[in-house]
């Protein structure tokens, strides 16, 4: 038993049935994925939709000045779409339709933020909200 409570857990009572339903799918998309038993194109369009997205570190390399370096990943080579390792950062993309929030709706994207990723909130001119160098397994 585990003393951590999950961002689904707390929000349980405020989330519609539907929109349950689609989190536990997504869940065990990850979870297919991430067992080899969806292919990478697949499970892609599955993320894209959901507003999971690669980031270009993707690509498992950074460069050290001199040349490319290749990172080793926990999960190996296991991607989550063409060219996008599993474990490389991400970029989660949080809807807000017709652009309006509540002060606790952006006091729990804030938390959310602080938690799952570099601590900022990106707003765009797009309706949503963006979240950077966030792991695959915690979108």
């Amino acid at each position: 038993m585990t003393d951590v409570t999950t961002w689904k857990e707390v929000l349980q009572e405020r989330t519609s049935e539907r929109l349950r339903h689609e989190i536990d799918i997504f869940e065990g998309q990850l979870w297919l994925r991430k067992q080899g038993k969806i292919d990478e194109k697949v499970f892609a369009e599955t993320r894209l939709r959901r507003g999971v997205y690669g980031q270009r570190y993707d690509n498992g390399q950074r460069h050290d000045g001199i040349q490319a370096q290749t990172l080793r990943f926990p999960a190996g080579d296991l991607t989550k779409g063409p060219d996008t390792y599993w474990d490389a950062p991400g970029m989660q993309r949080i809807k807000v339709p017709y652009g309006g929030l509540t002060p606790d709706q952006l006091d729990v994207l804030a938390q959310v933020a602080d938690e799952y990723s570099d601590g900022i909130l990106h707003v765009t001119t797009r309706q949503d909200f963006q979240l950077h160098f966030v792991h695959i397994e915690d979108t």
